[in-house]
């Protein structure tokens, strides 16, 4: 009597043995199911292959054994075949990424305490950059000569609160070369192109006796200019960059759009009919000076 060998049946099997075990000890243990799905799916295939490796092997040796493919075996096997491909091809786009994200974590409020450096005896520059997409950069009158960074985070996702904190402690980097202060602003990435629920926010206040010199790119980067002694230079590359004076503030300011545009606006004294250059002058003599300059963003002037 000729045997027969049914493919898939035993990888099935395995297969049902081994969900069974790992839900029953997720009754007992702290163990993820869904994270050990996400990372050991391709045994899903190894095991298949090895099992039709087997049998090839059996009847080779024994002719009187065959292989049947009936409907249940061909149907294990296409789902087999159609649930790796579809796990890899999720992966691949980073839409696993965020279901794991959105499955295992919790999205949390992150807003970290201001970064401050107060002895700024020998420092007579400072220079901001990075890739952060919303900073607002603020000269009060009341600052006491010192920098403070901060920032604040929302729908930061974690396995919990430490987790989503540990996300965001390294975007804001500081330190003094020779006489000048480096400031560094990262942006904390999704690292998904499915989800832009992740919002963050950069708040830098300067000393108003210290010049200054923003480079960002693609930032909403607004100016909020109580008072101005030095000059203050702004590049601002396909983003929108808005300065807000105080009506006592006095100083020159200079706005220049390369394939971009600057808004009109009567507090212009002049502005182009191109809209790519635009000034105003102090109505009392004064050193402070804001130049702005973007390339294929906007300039936008405001008074609060």
């Amino acid at each position: 009597m000729k045997s027969k060998y049914r493919v898939g049946s035993f990888s099935a099997g395995l297969l049902f043995v081994a969900l069974g075990l790992f839900l029953l000890l997720n009754q007992w243990m702290n163990i993820s199911f869904s994270s050990l799905l996400f990372t050991w799916w391709p045994l899903l295939l190894i095991l298949l292959g090895v099992e039709i490796l087997v049998y090839l092997k059996k009847l080779k040796n024994d002719e009187e054994s065959r292989i049947g493919y009936d409907i249940i075996s061909i149907i294990i096997i296409v789902m087999f075949t159609f649930a790796s491909l579809f796990i890899y091809s999720i992966k691949e786009t980073g839409l696993l990424q965020y279901l794991q994200e959105e499955v295992l974590s919790d999205g949390y409020h992150i807003s970290l305490s201001p970064e401050t450096i107060s002895d700024l005896t020998d420092v007579d520059y400072i220079i901001i950059t990075g890739q952060a997409r919303h900073v607002n950069v603020a000269y009060k009158e009341n600052n006491t000569g010192q920098v403070s960074v901060r920032s604040d985070w929302r729908h930061v996702t974690g396995q919990n609160y430490e987790d989503a904190q540990q996300k965001v402690d390294q975007l804001i980097q500081m330190r003094k070369e020779d006489s000048s202060l480096y400031i560094s602003l990262h942006e904390l990435s999704n690292h998904s192109n499915f989800s832009n629920n992740l919002i963050g926010y950069f708040d830098v206040e300067l000393p108003s006796d210290i010049e200054a010199e923003v480079i960002l790119k693609h930032a909403n980067l607004s100016l909020d200019i109580e008072q101005l002694e030095e000059k203050l230079s702004v590049q601002n590359d396909y983003g929108t960059t808005t300065a807000w004076l105080s009506p006592q503030v006095n100083l020159n300011i200079l706005a220049r759009a390369l394939d971009g545009y600057i808004q009109p606006s009567e507090l212009w004294n002049s502005i182009n009919e191109d809209q790519t250059k635009a000034e105003r002058t102090s109505e009392v003599e004064s050193n402070a000076t804001l130049d702005m300059i973007t390339k294929q963003g906007n300039v936008q002037l405001r008074v609060y």
